[in-house]
C-alpha cells in the first residue's frame, strides 16, 4: 500500500509521507487529536493509510479521526471510542473489537473478516460493501445503520439488534442470526440460505426480494411483517409467529411451519405445497382457501391436503405439536433444483 505507515504506540512515525510530519509520535497524534475534539486548539487525526496492526489501541479516542486505508489487522480495539470515524477500506482483519463505539462511522469497503466484534455499537453508521465473512459479530447494536452489499456469510450475529436498519443485497449464508432483531427493519434483496434465525425477530419489518431457502429456526417472531412475493422454501420455521403478516404471493413451498400462528396473516396466493402446517394455529378456513395446497400438504388437523373448505381440516391437531407423535404418513422429499425450475 503506497505511502502506508507504520506506528507503534509511544514510538515514532518514520519519516515520509506523514501528513502529520515525520518523527511524531502516534500518542502525540492522539493527544492531539483529544485537544482537537475537546475545541482547546489541537489537530484532527488523519491515520490514513497508516500500519496499525497487532497495536493494543485499547480505550483508544479516534472519535471523527481519519483511518481511511488503515491497517488494523490483529489490533486490539476493546472499548476504543470510534463514532464518526472515516474508516473506508480499512483492513479490521482479525481485530478485537469488544465494546467499540462506532456509531455514525462509515466503514464502507472495510474489510472485518475472522474478527471479533462483542458489544459493540454500529448504529447510523454506514456499511457499504463491508466484509464480515467468518466473523463473530455478537450483542451488537446497529440501529438505523445503512448496510448495503455486505458479506455475513458464516457470521456468528447472535443477538445483534439491528432495528430499523436499511439491509440491502446482502450475504447471510449459514450465518447464525440465534435471538437477533430486525425488528422494523427494511430487508430488501437478501439471501439466507441455510441461515439460523432461531428465536430472531422481524417484526413490523418489511422485506421484499429476499430469499431465505434452506434457512432453520424455531419461535421466529414475523409479526406484522410485510412479506409478500418472498421465497420461504424449504425452511424450517416451526412454532413461529406470523399474526397480521402479509405474505402475499409467498413460497412457503416444502417449509415446516409446524404449530406456527397465522392469526389474521394475508395468505392469498401463498404456496402451501408440500408444506407442513401441522397444528398451526389461529388460521381461518378462509385464509387457507385462498392458498395453495397439495395432496403432500400437511393441514392443521393432520390430514393430508389439498385443503377442501368445510372440513375443519384448519383446526389444529394438537396444542403441543413437538411432543405429540404424528399420525399423518411422511411427505415425499423436498424437490431440488429450487422452484421455478
Amino acid at each position: 500500500m503506497p505511502n502506508s505507515q507504520p506506528f507503534q504506540r509511544g514510538g515514532s512515525l518514520p519519516s515520509g509521507g506523514s501528513r502529520a510530519g515525520p518523527g511524531v509520535r502516534l500518542d502525540d497524534i492522539l493527544a492531539s487529536h483529544k485537544a482537537w475534539l475537546e475545541k482547546r486548539g489541537g489537530q484532527r487525526a488523519n491515520l490514513a493509510r497508516a500500519l496499525l496492526g497487532g497495536l493494543d489501541l485499547r480505550q483508544v479516542d479516534l472519535r471523527r479521526a481519519i483511518l481511511n486505508e488503515a491497517v488494523l489487522v490483529d489490533a486490539d480495539l476493546s472499548e476504543a471510542e470510534m463514532d464518526g470515524a472515516e474508516l473506508r477500506d480499512v483492513d479490521f482483519r482479525r481485530a478485537k473489537l469488544l465494546k467499540v463505539d462506532l456509531s455514525s462511522a462509515d466503514l464502507s469497503r472495510a474489510n472485518l473478516q475472522d474478527s471479533r466484534i462483542v458489544e459493540s455499537t454500529f448504529n447510523e453508521a454506514q456499511l457499504h460493501d463491508a466484509r464480515f465473512y467468518g466473523a463473530t459479530l455478537r450483542d451488537c447494536r446497529m440501529f438505523d445503520a445503512q448496510v448495503y452489499g455486505c458479506d455475513f456469510t458464516s457470521v456468528s450475529l447472535i443477538s445483534t439488534q439491528l432495528n430499523h436498519a436499511s439491509l440491502f443485497d446482502c450475504h447471510f449464508a449459514d450465518a447464525d442470526l440465534t435471538r437477533a432483531s430486525f425488528v422494523r427493519a427494511r430487508v430488501q434483496m437478501c439471501r439466507f440460505p441455510g441461515a439460523r434465525i432461531h428465536q430472531a425477530k422481524f417484526a413490523g419489518s418489511r422485506i421484499q426480494s429476499c430469499d431465505f431457502r434452506a434457512a432453520k429456526g424455531e419461535y421466529v417472531d414475523f409479526s406484522s411483517a410485510d412479506m409478500r412475493h418472498i421465497s420461504l422454501y424449504g425452511t424450517s420455521f416451526r412454532l413461529s409467529n406470523f399474526t397480521e403478516c402479509n405474505l402475499k404471493g409467498a413460497d412457503l413451498s416444502y417449509a415446516d411451519l409446524t404449530g406456527s400462528t397465522f392469526a389474521g396473516a394475508n395468505l392469498e396466493g401463498v404456496d402451501f405445497r408440500g408444506t407442513i402446517l401441522d397444528s398451526a394455529r389461529e388460521i381461518k378456513g378462509q385464509q387457507l382457501a385462498q392458498a395453495r395446497t397439495s395432496e403432500i400438504t400437511i393441514l392443521p388437523n393432520g390430514s393430508r391436503g389439498p385443503y377442501v373448505p368445510g372440513t375443519a381440516a384448519e383446526h389444529p391437531r394438537t396444542k403441543d405439536p413437538l411432543s405429540a407423535p404424528g399420525e399423518h404418513p411422511p411427505r415425499p422429499g423436498r424437490p431440488f433444483p429450487q422452484p421455478g425450475a
